[in-house]
């Protein structure tokens, strides 16, 4: 993959400043701008996303003084769902999500909302039930959740004052409670700025940002921390050590400093006693003659690398090899900026929507919804067909274009879109240049909605991922049909209006009946004797719910 990559690169090195885009593309913007607004401008700050449990996509964006919510699941009709206002502004809003809860800290002197807690079963539904609690800290810079844990940590609360406050989600997670608290004072970490100002923790290993200090990696499981490793603020460029992601399989992680002229950095974490920089990445888009942009927050999917890059809006690298990074894409949120100066531009991103679609905070131009061009997706559907034989089987019928040669493709399955596992390896049939196919029954890995994506390993052991399709939940469809045998007509059973279908044992549709809910009979035609068929359910969008043999005598 690095190797197209680069050529797309090099192909369009002449053309690309200047340019607003590359490989990314616009499909949505909103921006309001009767909100209220600091002096210099500012309206928003970061954001996240939540995925609802029938796959609903929720954009999330801190204004000054509220949480707006967004439904995003169809790019062409986003619907802006009823936000929360809390009272208070505040410059520095964080997020993050857990089952149906979003939670959110505020960041400003004087404003002490703690940790609001948002129910978005109640969002989904069009009002908004939330709490606040206040009881251990009034303002918050950034949390983290580690989903695999249920554990909540807050950053730099109270002004840096309260160490790192940990809470157990796995009770009740709209009333959480305090697990342990952490001050790295306590266990050696002092510099001048010895407080964690973000983290990313995954399996009670927390990967923290400690300002000037630099990289800390703790063992987090006990209630009673350890250093395990740390990379001082001296290896990076001695500036403010901000945030950072860990990359999917754990064997690196990209840093940000929010200092003006410093790199991003990619850090070994092969062995977390002994780290270091794998390499650094720095290239201006708004003013390439300049040195001084300013990079924000980065994320990792795959082996892509999202950042938020302040006036250089959003930047995506191809990390596949993290020892050299390259940029395959950039989205200029705000082309007026004059110059580097300040923290102005892109200020969050989230690139984990099963869909594919990126979301992008301006802290003056607000919310932005991006698609990914086919040059930066390694590989994209262009057939994805599906066929319920029952309700353990399970029919696809897929066709698939790369931008490589594969040496092989397994389909994956997750259920939040996020932690995907294997679920078959696909003997595709290659029937055009990078162009595949594949037909075939499976059984369903669950009876609840899932989601599908490719993991495609070319010729030179390259990995990437196809884009993310959601497939639903088999209904709980009580199809009935008497008598069996049959002679002249049938009775019918249904829950849901639809069509009903008889089908020969050749695949020759030899009835097809509209039907409602509850019980009903039809007539069957006369030739129809001496023989056995499908009958099959389909719902109003044609989709096969179910089905049964039947004999006619």
């Amino acid at each position: 993959m690095g190797k197209y990559f680069l050529l797309v690169l090099v192909f369009s090195f002449g053309t690309v400043w200047g340019q607003n885009a590359e490989n990314i593309e616009e499909v949505y913007h909103y921006d309001d701008p009767n909100l209220p607004a600091k002096p210099g401008g500012q309206k928003y700050s970061d954001c996240w996303g939540y995925i609802g449990p029938n796959g609903e996509e929720v954009a999330i964006i801190g204004t000054l003084d509220s949480i707006l919510f967004f439904d995003i699941t169809d790019v062409n009709s986003v619907q802006k769902l009823v936000g929360v206002g809390l009272g208070g502004n505040s410059s520095w809003r964080d997020f993050k999500t857990y089952e149906n809860y979003c939670y959110g800290v505020a960041d400003q002197w004087g404003t002490a909302q703690g940790l609001t807690i948002i129910n978005m079963d109640s969002i989904l539904a069009g009002t908004a039930t939330f709490r606040q609690e206040t009881t251990d800290f009034g303002r918050c810079h950034n949390i983290w959740i580690d989903t695999a844990t249920a554990k909540l940590y807050t950053a730099a609360a109270d002004n840096e004052s309260q160490g790192l406050i940990i809470y157990d989600l796995s009770v009740d997670p709209y009333h959480p409670t305090v697990w342990s608290r952490y001050d790295l004072k306590d266990y050696g970490v002092s510099c001048a700025s010895s407080y964690v100002h973000d983290l990313y923790v995954r399996n009670d290993t927390a990967y923290c940002n400690v300002n000037s200090c630099g990289y800390y990696v703790l063992d987090v499981s006990d209630s009673l921390p350890s250093v395990i490793g740390s990379l001082q603020g001296s290896a990076f460029a001695s500036g403010y050590n901000h945030s950072g992601w860990v990359a999917d399989d754990g064997s690196f992680a990209v840093v940000a400093e929010e200092t003006h002229e410093n790199p991003l950095h990619f850090v070994d974490l092969a062995d977390i006693s002994d780290m270091g920089i794998l390499s650094t990445y720095k290239d201006p888009v708004l003013h390439p003659s300049q040195t001084d942009n300013i990079v924000h927050n980065p994320f990792i999917r795959g082996n892509l690398c999202f950042v938020a890059y302040y006036h250089d809006g959003l930047q995506v690298l191809d990390v596949s090899n993290p020892a050299d990074p390259v940029r395959v894409g950039y989205f200029l949120t705000n082309t007026s900026l004059p110059n580097y100066t300040g923290n102005k531009g892109a200020w969050g991103t989230y690139p984990f929507f099963p869909s594919g679609h990126v979301i992008v905070s301006d802290v003056s131009e607000g919310l932005y919804v991006l698609e990914l061009d086919q040059s930066i997706l390694a590989a994209d559907w262009l057939t994805f067909e599906t066929e319920y034989w029952d309700e353990r089987s399970f029919y696809l019928n897929v066709e698939f274009q790369t931008t490589y040669a594969l040496d092989q493709a397994v389909l994956q399955w997750s259920m939040d879109g996020l932690e995907f596992q294997d679920w078959t390896t696909l003997d595709v049939n290659h029937w055009l240049h990078l162009n595949y196919s594949w037909s075939g029954e499976l059984n369903r890995p669950t009876d609840d909605g899932f989601f599908v994506r490719l993991r495609t390993e070319e010729k030179d052991g390259d990995i990437s991922f196809s884009p993310i399709r959601r497939l639903r939940a088999i209904p709980n469809q009580s199809a009935q049909l008497y008598p069996n045998p049959a002679e002249s007509q049938l009775t019918i059973r249904s829950e849901m209006p639809g069509t009903f279908e008889l089908v020969g044992i050749s695949g020759r549709l030899v009835l097809r009946s509209p039907i409602g809910v509850g019980p009903q009979t039809i007539q069957l035609p006369s030739q129809l004797s001496g023989s056995t068929y499908w009958a099959i359910w389909r719902d109003e969008n044609g989709q096969i719910l179910h089905r049964n043999s039947l004999v006619v005598k």
